[in-house]
């Protein structure tokens, strides 16, 4: 049985080369899932940063994808407003959203939305006032308290009843507590995603499968693939 009010789709972020793309598709033929990328020049390899290779293996595999960037990539975007290195798997059609990983208060989401208009793509960016969304509807919001750190919030702003646009949320949700949480997120009929990293890891530190599958039939039941 699925919960009240769930998600239009949930984001599993951190699929790297030890993920396997077979799981990953098995998870999507049933369930609304985004799969997060992420993206930093510096952790390139480590557990939840692919390779190249393993980001060019998903070009034609049919997920919905979103492009997480990180790191100097981040920076470089705010300060200079282009990663020109990122253009090739930009310009490929493969993701279809690119969220930027930032706290920079410098961050302007008009040219961010300016940036991301130039490959198809819808932007995000993150917010932190657990009272309201921003009323910037230049990008996509993802309300995330901690700045990625996987930290619940002691509470969880609620978007505005007349509000038509979907907003997202992070912060510590996963497989214990994503009832609690599309309970209290979902007391509104307006659209929402959620966004998860830090609680669908295993002991290496790379993303799980298994737990990810747990959050999706908790969420909408068990479904069988389309």
């Amino acid at each position: 049985m699925s919960l009240l009010n769930p998600p239009a789709f949930i984001t599993l972020t951190g699929a790297d080369d030890s993920t396997n793309l077979f799981d990953m598709r098995d998870i999507a033929r049933c369930f609304p899932v985004e799969w997060g990328i992420l993206l930093s020049p510096e952790r390139r390899g480590q557990p939840r940063f692919p390779s190249h290779a393993f980001i060019n293996s998903l070009r034609f595999s049919g997920l919905k994808l979103s492009a997480h960037i990180c790191g100097a990539y981040s920076r470089d975007l705010i300060k200079f407003g282009d990663v020109p290195e990122l253009h090739p798997i930009l310009n490929s059609g493969m993701f279809t959203r690119a969220q930027i990983n930032t706290n920079d208060a410098k961050v302007n989401p008009k040219e961010i939305a300016r940036w991301a208009a130039r490959f198809g793509i819808t932007p995000i960016l993150q917010c932190r006032n657990p009272d309201h969304f921003p009323d910037s509807g230049d990008v996509k919001w993802l309300f995330d308290c901690s700045g990625g750190r996987g930290q619940t919030p002691e509470r969880w702003p609620l978007a505005s009843g007349e509000a038509k646009r979907i907003v997202g949320y992070a912060g510590g949700i996963g497989p214990d507590n994503i009832e609690a949480v599309v309970r209290t997120v979902g007391q509104r009929p307006t659209p929402y995603w959620l966004d998860m990293e830090s609680r669908i890891r295993d002991r290496s530190n790379r993303l799980d499968i298994e737990a990810c599958q747990r959050v999706c039939t908790q969420t909408w039941g068990q479904v069988e693939p389309a």
